[in-house]
């Protein structure tokens, strides 16, 4: 179809092509160019008819109804060593055939399918996207969401673990519908790749919806630089355009809930904060993402209507469908709100069987991939290594951090030593069993990248100070204050006090040099590009309290090494056979707390 453009002061509104299998009766436009930089202006040439209603109401109300998810991660099924392929996507396609079908063929009913973004990273099915565009294979999220008839989707923060220009390659390749971010300032790799905004007009309904992407956890990547801008500042400058254009206006957010979140960093604003900023009820809905909140399980509940607009979120991993009702008499109202529990839905087996599967064989061998033996000792299970290693030396941690320092030696990095997050691994090990690919996945399920830092001596002490003061103490409740593991070149104990602002490091040492000995040295060290991530809401209540020295990578001179954590841990696996104590594994007293 040749597309006919119109130039406007800030964007060009152009026609679309909508997913050929999403709603019926759909014609789609697009906002197209730099809706960050500024105000921005909007000119409607007369041929697109999007100023005049369509739909006119005669004592039946129109009902949209929009299905949502977010943050599926890959998780498009669950790959089991003994039961296989655990259905995950293909219940939540029967969900929405079933629903579609029931709306078919009437004049009141439509229904938009959306995902919220983070459709990457965290599941065997990401190695199917390769590290370049010239070993790519499939994207798996976007192809299957093609074939669910999804409408539209929002640009998350992992999606840029890609880099733009395997990103820009799998957008091309496996859409068929519109990705948007009015936030993302236009970068040349991603250019005709995403959207600030889309108009569906769906059976003369119009529905505007505006995405936006969060800047939190956003990756430096060495083919591009990716800046996001403040989105209350942009969503004030576009909604009024999209507003005079729509019936129904949508914000598709990844920003996370609000700033007090605590399963994921939200920086400059979330979804609360976007809400109080804007006029009252100016958006009919904000669907949101990021933080992984199932919100309104069963139905819409107050706290969640924030200064008259309903904010919602379906939790992550396909473990809930989102489903919300729009009555349109003279006014859009929002009817109903609720979760659907995806456990509970059957399987599209036609779904199942002719695109599943197919990608599910294609990864099983690398899933059931062997690696070698686990250490057979309790330190290397969750117990030890996700829930007590905020006040212990971790045996798995030391694995991991002492590999980050010989992966960057090698790589050319003179580094001194590492750090990593206690909130790093998502999971343990099997002491004693043999390891496997699918098993090293969920201990490290995301594709954090090394990033290199300097610090002088005097920075050092006090980072280590500040680490000491994030210790869980007994008897206290376990938080997540962002306490780090060290590499074998840091030593140090750790003093306990019932008062967390008295706690003391002791006894530092650097490559067996004390830190008083090394305080005018410049010492560079390596940690992950998400680097305390969940810490934020604890020292923010606590800031007052305690002198913390809060170090940010990302506001300092670091830079990004392209270095994938996961990467360099599996080379040490098969150079140690496993996670062993030759490889690491293993407590050498770098930490003692007393």
């Amino acid at each position: 179809m040749k597309e006919t453009l119109i130039s406007t002061k800030s964007l060009r509104i152009r026609r679309g092509c909508p997913n050929p299998k999403g709603a019926e009766r759909t014609e789609l436009y697009l906002l197209e160019g730099d809706a960050a930089s500024g105000e921005v202006d909007l000119e409607i040439a007369p041929e697109f008819d999007l100023l005049s209603p369509r739909w006119q109401y005669n004592k039946r109300p129109f009902r949209l109804k929009i299905l949502h998810y977010n943050d599926l991660h890959g998780h498009i099924s669950r790959i089991r060593r003994a039961s296989g392929n655990v259905p995950i996507f293909s219940k939540i396609v029967s969900y929405i055939r079933q629903t579609r079908a029931a709306c078919a063929g009437n004049d009141y009913s439509a229904v938009l399918v959306v995902s919220g973004g983070d459709d990457i990273i965290g599941s065997p099915f990401d190695t199917l996207v390769g590290d370049c565009p010239e070993n790519y294979n499939i994207h798996a999220g976007y192809h299957l969401y093609s074939e669910a008839g999804v409408d539209a989707g929002v640009l998350g923060n992992h999606e840029f673990d890609l880099g733009a220009k395997l990103l820009s390659h799998a957008i091309r390749t496996d859409t068929n519908f519109p990705i948007l971010s009015a936030n993302l300032k236009p970068t040349p790799e991603l250019e005709g790749c995403y959207f600030p905004a889309a108009i569906f007009v769906v059976k003369g309904i119009r529905i505007g919806i505006i995405g936006l992407t969060t800047p939190s956890e956003i990756r430096s990547h060495r083919d591009s630089e990716v800046e996001i801008f403040d989105p209350i500042t942009v969503v004030k400058g576009i909604l009024p355009g999209v507003r005079s254009m729509s019936d129904i206006v949508v914000i598709l957010s990844h920003l996370g809930r609000s700033l007090g979140s605590q399963t994921a960093p939200v920086r400059l604003a979330g979804d609360v904060e976007l809400a109080e900023s804007l006029p009252f009820g100016a958006v009919d809905l904000i669907i949101g993402a990021h933080t992984h909140d199932a919100l309104n399980e069963g139905k819409l509940e107050l706290n969640n209507v924030i200064n008259g607009i309903p904010v919602v979120q379906a939790g992550y991993g396909g473990r809930y469908l989102g489903e919300v009702d729009i009555v349109i008499r003279d006014e859009p109202t929002v009817a109903d709100v609720h979760l659907n529990f995806t456990a509970e839905m059957p399987v599209d087996e036609e779904f199942e069987r002719e695109y599943i599967f197919p990608l599910f064989e294609k990864v099983r061998p690398m899933f059931n991939r062997k690696l070698g033996q686990v250490e057979d000792t309790w330190e290397v299970t969750r117990d030890a290594c996700c829930d007590d290693c905020a006040f212990n030396e971790s045996a798995l941690h030391n694995f991991i951090t002492d590999t980050m320092v010989s992966g960057c030696r090698m790589a050319g990095y003179d580094v001194d030593f590492a750090v990593l997050d206690s909130s790093a691994l998502r999971a343990g090990l099997t002491p004693g069993a043999q390891l496997t690919y699918a098993d090293w996945l969920r201990v490290l399920p995301y594709a954090d990248t090394l990033v290199i830092c300097r610090m002088t001596g005097v920075q050092v002490r006090d980072f280590i100070n500040d680490n000491a003061r994030r210790v869980d103490i007994s008897g206290e409740p376990h938080r997540e204050r962002g306490f780090l593991q060290f590499s074998k070149e840091v030593r140090y104990r750790i003093k306990i006090n019932s008062k967390r602002s008295q706690i003391q490091a002791e006894d530092i040492t650097i490559g067996g040099i004390s830190i008083e000995e090394s305080l005018d040295k410049t010492f560079n060290f390596a940690c992950t590009s998400f680097f305390r991530g969940l810490a934020h809401v604890w020292e923010k209540q606590t800031l007052a309290s305690l002198d913390l020295f809060l170090y940010r990578p990302k506001d300092e001179a670091c830079f990004d090494s392209g270095l994938f954590v996961r990467d360099l841990t599996l080379a040490r696996i098969e150079q140690y056979k496993g996670v062993t104590r030759e490889g690491g594994a293993l407590k050498d007293g770098r930490l003692i707390v007393f």
